[in-house]
């Protein structure tokens, strides 16, 4: 039989680690029907909203 301790540790340690996947998830921002709304959002928007190269900068010919 495991000593108590064994045991103790094991709970706390899996307590422990739920507690910061919760804090993850709630971190992540909000949920609505399994998808965050920001991801929702974004591929709702254009394309050309959608990409960090859609401004397009002059090229210098010097």
């Amino acid at each position: 039989m495991p000593e108590p301790r064994t045991w103790q540790l094991t709970a706390g340690s899996a307590a422990l680690g739920l507690a910061l996947a919760a804090a993850a998830v709630t971190a992540a921002g909000p949920w609505d029907s399994g998808q965050r709304t920001a991801e929702r959002v974004r591929a709702a928007a254009p394309a050309a909203a959608r990409t960090r190269s859609a401004v397009r900068w002059p090229e210098s010919h010097g």
